[in-house]
């Protein structure tokens, strides 16, 4: 159930955009080893942000995920996740951040109606 969630202030069309999606959601599942038809991308362009004082573009992304991130996972993301973003959206890697949220407990996750675990 690996979710990336993607906020920023760049700007995209709806073709760059289902471009991108479809990258993330990729990258997601070959960093995570996880199946690709459980990866959920959520993209939230145009938001009021900035980054060290000005409003030049940037981003904030985070991936959830059941069970562990590694410290090298989260060292592939931020280097390749970023790489995807200045390639498609023309931010700066010096300007995302980007947080990992690892979960433990199966039951806090909903799916099908249900809850994983």
């Amino acid at each position: 159930m690996p979710l990336l969630r993607l906020t920023t202030n760049a700007r995209a069309d709806d073709r760059a955009l289902a471009q991108l999606n479809a990258a993330l959601s990729a990258k997601t599942a070959e960093i995570l080893g996880k199946p690709e038809s459980y990866v959920m991308v959520l993209s939230q362009l145009e938001r009021a942000m900035s980054f060290g004082g000005t409003t030049a573009p940037t981003a904030f992304f985070e991936v959830f995920s059941l069970g562990e991130i590694s410290a090298a996972q989260a060292t592939r993301f931020s280097a390749e996740v970023s790489a995807l973003l200045e390639a498609h959206l023309e931010v700066s890697k010096e300007r995302v951040y980007s947080a990992y949220h690892p979960w433990d407990r199966r039951d806090l996750w909903g799916f099908c109606g249900g809850t994983f675990g």
